[in-house]
């Protein structure tokens, strides 16, 4: 039993005095991103005999294997760690070491909802830390969210403020987002702001059933019905300066009115009768 013991004891002593750290390692690709696979590539002396070779990750899975001059070694990485190779021969132990470092972006400041008047600017705001940032906006019509490009109402698609240009009607209810990005690898995303949509009037009778105007937006035609329609009604449209733009009488239940030459832009209508006055607004697009 004590020769035993003996002979173990000499074998670890030899494998630990013959330790380098001399093993070159390269890793593909060279700066990965978090959720990522990578490889190590690890080249061992060709005039030792290798046996064993391990690679061992901080916190990881010892993987052990028979030796060729080259080892590679795949794996997936979500945060920096250290590899360590050893190559196990007869007479040594060689090892190589290598720290892959996956940087970090954090959302410190998140963007905000905006309700903007339609014909201004609509800008959103985001902020990240981190090393080397980039942004990349998004956004989403209900489809799913899509990268923003500095191409027609968009600016600063790829900065921390992205500008909306010139917001219209179909800008209502739009979700924006942004994503931070560290060496070229999305890391973090900020949560969605909406974008909404308003004249800056308050509509009057919104919900009045006995009169109604569609399409609204309109482009071409504008269309009249009323359910209860009665004697001696006007109707009166005015820009939104104020400024008189129709009138005529009602008849009927149905009315149309050709708007096609009209100027884009926010008309408020008003329908005079002996019972009742109804007012709103529209958008000629």
């Amino acid at each position: 039993m004590k020769r035993k013991v003996l002979i173990i004891v000499i074998v670890l002593f030899t494998l630990v005095k013959n330790t380098t750290g001399t093993i070159p390692i390269t890793v593909n690709p060279s700066q990965p991103c978090k959720h990522t696979s990578i490889s190590l590539h690890a080249t061992m002396n060709g005039s030792n005999h290798y046996t064993q070779w391990i690679w061992h990750p901080t916190g990881g899975t010892t993987t052990t294997d028979t030796a060729s001059w080259i080892s590679t070694y795949n794996t997936y990485i979500d945060s920096t760690t250290t590899y360590t190779f050893i190559a196990i021969s007869n007479t040594s132990t060689d090892t190589g070491y290598i720290t892959v470092t996956i940087d970090s972006a954090t959302i410190t400041m998140q963007p905000t909802n905006q309700n903007i008047i339609i014909g201004q600017n609509a800008q959103f705001f985001a902020s990240a830390s981190g090393p080397n940032l980039t942004y990349q906006w998004q956004t989403n019509f209900g489809v799913g969210y899509q990268d923003v490009s500095n191409a027609g109402q968009y600016s600063g698609a790829y900065n921390d403020t992205l500008t909306v240009s010139n917001i219209t009607l179909s800008n209502n209810n739009q979700y924006f987002r942004c994503i931070a990005i560290t060496n070229g690898c999305p890391y973090d995303t900020s949560i969605s702001a909406l974008l909404t949509t308003t004249t800056g009037v308050d509509e009057i009778n919104p919900n009045n059933n006995s009169f109604e105007i569609y399409p609204n937006p309109a482009s071409t035609v504008l269309n009249i019905h009323q359910h209860n329609p009665s004697n001696n009604q006007q109707l009166i449209i005015t820009d939104i300066l104020g400024n008189k733009v129709y009138k005529e009488a009602l008849t009927g239940i149905d009315n149309t009115l050709p708007i096609s030459t009209w100027s884009a832009g926010i008309y408020f209508y008003e329908v005079k009768s002996e019972k009742e006055s109804v007012r709103g607004k529209f958008i000629k697009q």
